[in-house]
């Protein structure tokens, strides 16, 4: 689940979840759930704990927004996008399980109604990657990778199936009891062959302006799904988008990540677009000297401008990472007192 709240000078998120419904505000049952309360909420609609009373199970609940579920292209676009993630299972991955409409009451007019887009996933235990960092500080570069290569695993997986995330971002990954990272908001994605390709008169377009949620740069139906800080410059101008403008935001998420800020700062979403378009990216050793080059270098290639200049896809950065790995386990090896015992 993704809390709502403020975001903080480090730019992530502080917690705030709201356990109870509020009395008269919102549905109390939604198709087959009755809603336990609400988690967060953003541009795309409202996240809500709820159970499925035919099993019990405890689930969360995407609502879409109102203005987004009077458009009937983008609702379609919706269920159809949320029953293909459904199709999906990983253990890193938040799972989909069904999705669905209600007419309820619109609560505006005497008998006036309204129809409500919902799709229910799989309720974790835990906390947002930004709620993890407040809990237990910036993580050292061996924990980070680690994570890393997990989320580019789950992300390798969608991407064999057709799918790109559009949206990754410290909010949109949760970590568990286990300490497992967990994608979500997969039943957002959309399949890679039906993203539209680059429009002319849309090349300076730049992302839409940020949500006080958290969601930033949620556009509206038929344009770019992302988040300002983690969009790449692909997504900013409406170009081609494929599983390399998710290798982007996860480089650009775990550098926030690794230093507390995020890739680039400015006066508002539009002009934040217009750096990851225009300016290179800091090399994250002029903020955390004690990392390795090799990391810098596998993060400075997944934040290139170009798609083509990155790695080719998840594969190939988890390959970089292992690498990187294997080379710090010698390394430590070599640095070990003769005769000291390693470690199982």
């Amino acid at each position: 689940m993704a809390a709502q709240g403020t975001t903080r000078e480090d730019g992530f998120m502080s917690e705030s979840v709201t356990d109870t419904p509020t009395p008269g505000r919102g549905p109390v049952h939604i198709g087959k759930y009755r809603v336990i309360g609400k988690i967060g909420q953003g541009g795309m609609g409202t996240v809500y704990k709820a159970v499925q009373t035919s099993i019990d199970r405890v689930v969360a609940l995407k609502v879409l927004a109102p203005h987004l579920a009077q458009d009937a292209e983008f609702v379609g676009r919706f269920l159809r996008e949320a029953r293909s993630a459904a199709q999906l299972s990983h253990r890193n991955l938040v799972c989909v399980y069904d999705c669905g409409e209600q007419v309820l009451p619109s609560g505006k007019t005497a008998g006036g109604e309204r129809t409500v887009y919902y799709f229910s996933m799989e309720y974790v235990e835990g906390c947002t990657l930004g709620q993890w960092v407040q809990r237990h500080g910036l993580p050292d570069e061996r924990t980070g990778l680690e994570l890393m290569r997990k989320l580019a695993v789950v992300l390798g997986y969608a991407h064999e199936r057709n799918l790109v995330h559009r949206d990754v971002k410290p909010d949109n990954i949760l970590i568990d009891t286990d300490d497992e990272p967990r994608l979500c908001d997969l039943g957002l994605a959309k399949p890679i062959d039906a993203l539209p390709a680059p429009r002319a008169d849309t090349d300076d377009a730049p992302a839409a302006e940020a949500s006080p949620h958290g969601d930033a740069g949620l556009t509206q139906a038929g344009t770019t799904l992302g988040t300002p800080r983690y969009m790449a410059p692909e997504q900013v101008t409406r170009g081609q988008i494929d599983g390399r403008t998710d290798l982007y935001a996860l480089a650009a998420t775990f550098f926030h990540l690794f230093t507390g800020r995020p890739l680039f700062v400015g006066d508002d979403a539009r002009s934040v677009g217009r750096m990851h378009v225009d300016q290179p990216p800091p090399p994250i050793r002029t903020l955390r000297r004690e990392f390795s080059r090799e990391t810098e270098a596998l993060l400075l290639a997944m934040l290139a401008k170009a798609p083509d200049r990155r790695p080719a896809d998840a594969a190939a950065v988890i390959a970089r990472i292992d690498r990187i790995r294997e080379g710090a386990s010698r390394a430590a090896g070599r640095a070990q007192p003769r005769g000291a015992t390693r470690a199982p």
